[in-house]
């Protein structure tokens, strides 16, 4: 039987950590201060021939493409990285919300649900609650 995967706030910050490394390494190449400068991607160019030379005028837009491609996809990344990145604390944060609301007791979730003239609140209190009452 496979072992079984385990997704907990440790787990998840783990891939936080690794998505805001990966979009750390893709900055720097936007700045040109990894290993490979990022300027040159778009900067990229060789001297085949004039432009009444197809096959090296062919070449040369060739080597421009990719360049101008390669950007392309490192600005998806970062895009991709970032939403990941915003979505996974989004999640943490709903996931404390519920867990806090789980901790209410029974007179703190009817405040929080404003029933019975608890004035109600969009939050739960300060420490989640008493954990007395019922669940």
């Amino acid at each position: 039987m496979p072992a079984n995967i385990r997704v907990d706030e440790a787990f998840i910050r783990q891939v936080m950590a690794k998505l805001d490394e990966l979009q750390e390494q893709i900055i720097r190449l936007y700045d040109g201060t990894g290993s490979a400068a990022y300027q040159n991607l778009l900067s990229l160019s060789t001297w085949a021939g004039t432009d009444e030379f197809p096959p090296g005028k062919e070449l040369r837009d060739a080597i421009w493409n990719s360049g101008r491609g390669i950007e392309e996809r490192l600005r998806g990344f970062d895009k991709m990285l970032r939403q990941i990145y915003v979505g996974l604390t989004n999640f943490l944060a709903n996931s404390k919300k519920v867990e806090d609301l789980n901790s209410l007791s029974a007179q703190e979730f009817l405040n929080y649900l404003n029933v019975g003239g608890g004035g109600g609140s969009p939050t739960p209190p300060p420490g989640g609650g008493s954990g007395a009452g019922p669940r």
